[in-house]
């Protein structure tokens, strides 16, 4: 419809290799590294912050597991440094486990969902060329195909009426009270 969905909250996370970052343009990313004592080291040198290696605050493991709090705020300033495409390109030239948290609008763009075919145009006989999402079953590396355009809410309501054994008295009864249109 035009418009983004309101941003949800980024509370507290038991681990800031899993949680979502705001960066300078308002976008947010969502890291998803459930083993942060293994990816902690390759998330630093990704970031070219390997300052972070040598705080001592985050370094051993068990001392990082004492300051998750701390290290969670480093990560939300530093994130909001610069803007998503800047933090986009250093991730993903590197092992780390992430992806942008993306709108309506940014999602039918993205280059996955478009190399996948998960976004279909259609003729509508009424509102013209419309976006929809195609099936997620999919067989045989066949491509997903939509066989028609959805019919207009309750555009079927006389004819399943019917079918169920509603009378054209009943259907006249049920319009007049505004049951149905």
């Amino acid at each position: 419809y035009g418009f983004e969905l309101p941003k949800g909250g980024s509370g507290g996370t038991p681990n800031p290799l899993v949680a979502n970052y705001e960066c300078a343009d308002g976008k947010i990313l969502v890291l998803m590294m459930l083993q942060h004592n293994r990816f902690w080291p390759i998330l630093c040198r990704a970031l070219k912050r390997e300052d972070l290696l040598a705080d001592q605050r985050f370094n051993p493991d068990a001392t990082r597991a004492q300051n998750l709090p701390a290290l969670f705020e480093e990560l939300k300033a530093m994130f909001r440094t610069q803007p998503r495409a800047h933090w986009a390109a250093l991730l993903d030239d590197s092992e780390c486990i992430w992806g942008p948290m993306q709108g309506p609008l940014e999602v039918v763009e993205d280059r996955q969902v478009k190399a996948n075919g998960y976004i279909l145009d259609v003729d509508h006989p009424v509102h013209g060329k419309v976006r929809v999402c195609a099936s997620p079953v999919q067989f045989g590396n066949e491509a997903p195909v939509v066989r028609s355009a959805a019919p207009d809410c309750g555009a079927d309501t006389e004819s399943v009426l019917l079918e169920l054994g509603c009378s054209w008295e009943e259907l006249g009864a049920l319009k007049e009270k505004g049951v149905i249109s």
